[in-house]
């Protein structure tokens, strides 16, 4: 029942992203100037939905995304495996940590491929990023781009933690690519500094 469910509302998560890139004006800055290949790519947990469109158009690239093992995880394996996006599950609890030292693994392993975090999820706080994907970074030796995303035409989920960003059909879609280049340890170490640079980027300052 689980699996139906999931392949329904997946296929109508689908067929909504099919319209709005039908309709949708997009624009990307900087994207012929940043080298996408092996790095890992931030956004914020509220803009995953556009984010698929981003990750469509790229979907000739060495593309993977981070999913969460729960059911939740399911919606983004399904979307993401349709656009030729590799998904990456990491789970929940205490096993975590050995999931994120497979990433680390994958990501060290093939120098091509970059992999998609929302840097704020899966459950907040809202707009502040977690070190842990930072600390990827480092480890499996990728440099960080950063993604904020402007939509001109939306519905916002305010009762979610994360103020889930919806894109109209028709509507103007804006993705910025910042590159913060490779994460040392020393970044890892004094992290404060780091975050605060990230949360103004995205910020739009």
């Amino acid at each position: 029942m689980r699996k139906i469910k999931v392949k329904i509302i997946s296929n109508l998560y689908i067929f909504y992203l099919w319209i709005l890139s039908k309709t949708c004006k997009i624009r990307i800055i900087n994207e012929c100037d940043i080298d996408i290949n092996n790095s890992i790519i931030g956004f914020w947990h509220g803009e995953s939905f556009p984010m698929y469109l981003l990750m469509k158009r790229w979907n000739e690239l060495n593309i993977a995304a981070i999913a969460t093992s729960d059911a939740r995880g399911d919606y983004i394996d399904t979307i993401c495996k349709r656009y030729g996006i590799r998904p990456l599950r990491l789970p929940n609890g205490s096993a975590a940590r050995h999931g994120i030292n497979d990433i680390i693994k994958i990501g060290k392993e093939d120098k091509t491929l970059s992999i998609c975090f929302s840097i704020d999820g899966p459950l907040g706080p809202f707009h502040d990023p977690k070190k842990m994907v930072f600390y990827i970074a480092n480890r499996a030796e990728k440099k960080y781009l950063g993604i904020t995303v402007q939509v001109k035409g939306k519905y916002v989920i305010k009762a979610r933690w994360d103020k889930y960003v919806v894109p109209l059909p028709f509507s103007k879609i804006t993705y910025n690519i910042r590159s913060f280049g490779d994460i040392s340890k020393e970044h890892v170490r004094n992290y404060d500094r780091l975050r605060q640079d990230i949360i103004n980027f995205m910020a739009g300052s």
